[in-house]
């Protein structure tokens, strides 16, 4: 059989079963033969035709036997939504046309903003209670150093720099944070729209304990009044110069809180009346010789300067009018 085009073949419309076509098999590189009826499915029949409307089903359990058939229709009476918790619905039930709202229920919770909220949350996710609360201030341990270094400790930091750039930065600090200025080894808090700090700052001509000073101006010392009595104590603490007017013969104990180093003066005046003095253990006079307090209207002045917590070196002035 010569090529022939397939545009020059006549189209065969009706084959019998008997037909015989051929059958190219590329793998054993061989040509054969089937019949049509071998590659029809003649174990059922697929329905032609059908109307407007209708639907091709399944006729049969055989397979491939199907059918055109007319679907029946029906009228849906009533439409409604059963709503759950936290849900309602308004509208239904639709018995002609409509539409059902589906809303969400309210809560007992007030519409707002919650500092700090303390919430109660429902198992739908509802919040179903709410409260503004307190700040919650977490507590910091930076450890006990008394034997080295702990273990277990909170690093602790605070915002650092210069002032002039805390200043600059006080959008970006919180009321209440702590922060170091470098520059005046100081301490500030911030309060506000500023940095506030108690932390004293002396001016570089104020006297302190701990530095050699110059005076450039006069000095005074208080000169505290003792009660008269038959003993009398002098509190160190509360002055380094005092006077006593005697008033009946007097011992002057041993003074309280002596520190080694004080120094001051003790002015005795007599009034119209001479008494005698005695003295505590703690004063020590020149040779182991108390002195003897002069007579009426006379002032006299012990001058001294604390040795040790025992001891007290006293030199006597007598007879001053």
């Amino acid at each position: 059989m010569s090529n022939v085009k397939i545009s020059q073949l006549t189209a065969y419309t009706s084959p019998a079963t008997t037909d015989v076509l051929p059958i190219v098999d590329l793998v054993n590189d061989q040509t054969k033969k089937v019949t049509v009826a071998s590659l029809v499915q003649s174990a059922g029949t697929v329905a032609a035709g059908g109307a407007a409307g209708q639907a091709l089903i399944k006729a049969s359990a055989t397979d491939y036997d199907t059918t055109w058939t007319t679907l029946t229709t029906g009228t849906v009476t009533s439409l409604d939504i059963s709503t759950g918790t936290g849900l309602s619905s308004t509208g239904g039930p639709i018995t002609t046309n409509g539409s059902i709202l589906v809303s969400l229920d309210n809560t007992s919770v007030t519409a707002g903003s919650y500092t700090n909220a303390d919430i109660t949350v429902d198992a739908q996710g509802r919040i179903t209670a709410a409260t503004t609360g307190s700040a919650s201030v977490g507590t910091a341990d930076g450890g006990n150093f008394a034997s080295g270094t702990p273990s277990s400790r909170t690093l602790i930091k605070i915002a650092r720099g210069t002032y002039a750039n805390l200043n600059a930065s006080l959008a970006d600090l919180q009321d209440g944070e702590i922060c170091y200025a470098t520059d005046q080894d100081k301490i500030y808090v911030k309060e506000g729209s500023a940095l506030v700090s108690t932390q004293l700052t002396l001016p570089t001509d104020n006297a302190v304990t701990g530095t050699a000073q110059t005076f450039t101006a006069a000095q005074r010392g208080t000169i505290t009044t003792l009660t008269p009595g038959a003993t009398v104590t002098p509190n160190f603490a509360a002055s380094n110069n005092f006077t006593l007017t005697l008033g009946q013969t007097t011992t002057i104990a041993n003074p309280t809180n002596l520190v080694a180093g004080q120094s001051g003066s003790i002015f005795l005046v007599q009034g119209s009346s001479a008494y005698t003095g005695s003295w505590g253990s703690y004063w020590d006079f020149a040779s182991g010789t108390a002195p003897v307090l002069s007579g009426a209207s006379k002032v006299d002045r012990l001058d001294y300067i604390v040795r040790s917590t025992t001891s007290i070196h006293a030199v006597f002035t007598a007879d001053y009018s």
